[in-house]
């Protein structure tokens, strides 16, 4: 079984429908006693955290406990994404230990030209593909993507 692509035997209920009604998001029901050995197959970074830890969701800016994490499939894939998926699009990469995530307002956040220039590339790109987004900027000092 492929744990990434499989339809996993928990229930789904659609979460996004498209114009003629089918589920496009659908979220797996998971039992509070097999949630542990489902992000443990799911988790795909080295050290997966505990159900208890909490986590910074970067999208939604938004801590959350990993034990409420949702578990999605769209496309044929089963996503593990953070429980403000469908309000701000976080999936497990978002995730950021509460630890690792330092808000120093004395120092000013700068960017080297390198990832600027890197940044700049990758947001052309973004919008030649997506004509919808509206408001993306980027200066010295911030990256908005919206």
């Amino acid at each position: 079984m492929n744990v990434f692509n499989d339809v996993l035997p928990y229930p789904l209920e659609a979460r996004a429908r498209d114009k003629d009604g089918w589920g496009v998001s659908e979220e797996y029901l998971i039992p509070a006693d097999e949630r542990q050995k489902v992000l443990l197959e799911h988790y795909p970074f080295a050290e997966p955290p505990s159900l208890d830890d909490e986590v910074l969701d970067l999208h939604a800016d938004k801590n959350f406990f990993v034990r409420d994490y949702k578990l999605v499939r769209e496309d044929g894939h089963n996503l593990l994404v953070s429980p403000y998926y469908y309000e701000s699009g976080g999936s497990v990469i978002d995730w950021v230990p509460l630890d690792a995530w330092h808000d120093d307002d004395d120092q000013e956040d700068e960017l080297d030209e390198e990832t600027k220039a890197m940044i700049e590339h990758d947001l052309k790109i973004f919008m030649a593909k997506d004509d919808v987004v509206d408001n993306v900027s980027m200066d010295d000092e911030h990256y908005i993507p919206f």
